[in-house]
């Protein structure tokens, strides 16, 4: 775990030149990507950028950590600061990512999104995927076949202890947004909450949006107006903008988590269970 939880912010948060990278999650594509930069590009962000990691990248850890190394070797050649907006599972991705990016471009990146994400990596998690994914109702059934692919893959009870630990390791200045939904068939909402509360105990500053029926990763289509209004109202906080009325005049900003709450019993730990 890296030592940024003790280190100063950064002076680039005080940038508006803000780049933007979208990380696709389950079933995401370039395309589903746009509507998003599209919507960035209304607040005046001056770039964004969509990644596509593809599942096996997402699901397989060691997949995963070499898409995590190649990524933050691309965007530590990049200059300014930086906005992650992770989806679904590249939530992993990120995990990595922040782990094994440069001392540099950990104080570049300035704020995350974290939409209908963290998951778990439970085989019931996995098989809350696959039911939505096929469009049916999930059933523990769902979940027996992701029991072995676990093991296959190499999701063993130490690969997570080190995942719940890069998990807290979100730099202290970094700023942090969740948009999620309490109905959301593969994303449990109660595991998200207790994450946000976790990083707001170790002192990060977080912002949630939490709907009531938004589908997975579907809150811009499904609550367009709150969506837009939280989104708008966190990135005025990470950079004022007056000239920008669009963005601060947002008219329903997102709850703001105090940055001091103590961390539930069953918040996410660093210990193996």
């Amino acid at each position: 775990m890296n030592s940024d939880h003790v280190a100063s912010p950064p002076k680039a948060r005080v940038a508006a030149q803000i780049q933007v990278v979208l990380l696709a999650g389950f079933a995401m594509s370039q395309h589903h990507l746009e509507k998003y930069r599209g919507l960035y590009g209304q607040f005046g962000v001056a770039g964004s950028e969509g990644v596509v990691p593809g599942l096996a990248c997402m699901t397989v850890p060691r997949l995963c950590d070499r898409y995590a190394k190649r990524l933050a070797e691309r965007l530590d050649r990049g200059q300014g600061p930086l906005v992650l907006h992770v989806f679904s599972g590249a939530v992993w991705i990120y995990f990595a990512l922040n782990q094994f990016a440069s001392a540099g471009l950990r104080r570049r990146i300035v704020g995350i999104v974290f939409e209908s994400t963290p998951l778990d990596v439970q085989a019931e998690q996995f098989g809350r995927f696959a039911a939505w994914f096929a469009g049916r109702r999930y059933r523990p059934a769902w979940s027996r076949p992701f029991v072995p692919y676990r093991r296959v893959v190499g999701i063993s009870a130490r690969w997570e202890a080190r995942n719940r630990a890069w998990m807290r390791a979100i730099p202290v200045w970094v700023q942090v947004l969740a948009i999620h939904s309490r109905q959301d068939p593969v994303a449990d909402a109660n595991y998200i909450q207790r994450y946000l509360d976790t990083l707001a105990s170790l002192g990060c500053g977080v912002s949630a949006l939490t709907l009531d029926s938004a589908r997975h990763c579907l809150a811009i289509r499904d609550e367009p107006a709150s969506y837009r209004a939280a989104l708008g109202g966190w990135l005025a906080r990470l950079y004022p903008a007056p000239s920008r009325p669009d963005i601060a005049e947002a008219s329903t900003p997102a709850k703001r988590l105090g940055r001091s709450l103590p961390a539930p019993a069953d918040a996410v730990s660093t210990e193996p269970s």
